[in-house]
């Protein structure tokens, strides 16, 4: 392992930190009055599938990358940091969508285990869970349901 695989995957969890609060703001944001109807294109899915992550409106496209583009503005990455970054995000958008637990036969990886199903009871009661990485924010915030 060199110094520069280090380096990149310091870079990949600090954008991850990053990301996360951001999102989970953008995500609440778009479950109010104003912008609900947008985010509905995405809920149509009450039982979602591996490409329900991918089923959005082109402006809430362009909301779930911009914390990843803000980060990138902010502190220098590398292109495949930003590509790994985004490969991560689509696995577990994948995962958390596809009503499958890779882990459920695993011990341990219980966190991993929570934001599946933290993810698809978002999916069916909408107003609750809307953080992608750590429930931390959803428990801050009040709304977090297991």
């Amino acid at each position: 392992r060199t110094d520069e695989d280090a380096g990149r995957e310091r870079k990949t969890s600090w954008l991850e930190l990053f990301y996360d609060p951001v999102f989970y703001l953008l995500h609440r944001l778009l479950h109010t009055q104003t912008l609900r109807g947008m985010h509905a294109i995405h809920h149509k899915s009450i039982r979602p599938t591996p490409w329900s992550g991918l089923s959005v409106h082109p402006i809430e496209a362009v909301f779930i990358e911009l914390p990843i583009l803000l980060f990138a503005f902010l502190a220098p990455v590398s292109v495949l940091t930003l590509v790994l970054f985004q490969v991560v995000l689509h696995y577990f958008s994948a995962i958390g969508h596809g009503n499958f637990d890779p882990f459920a036969r695993l011990s341990g990886f219980t966190t991993l285990k929570s934001l599946m199903r933290m993810h698809q009871h978002h999916h069916s009661r909408g107003s609750v869970n809307f953080t992608t990485f750590n429930p931390m924010w959803d428990k801050l915030f009040e709304t977090h349901q297991a």
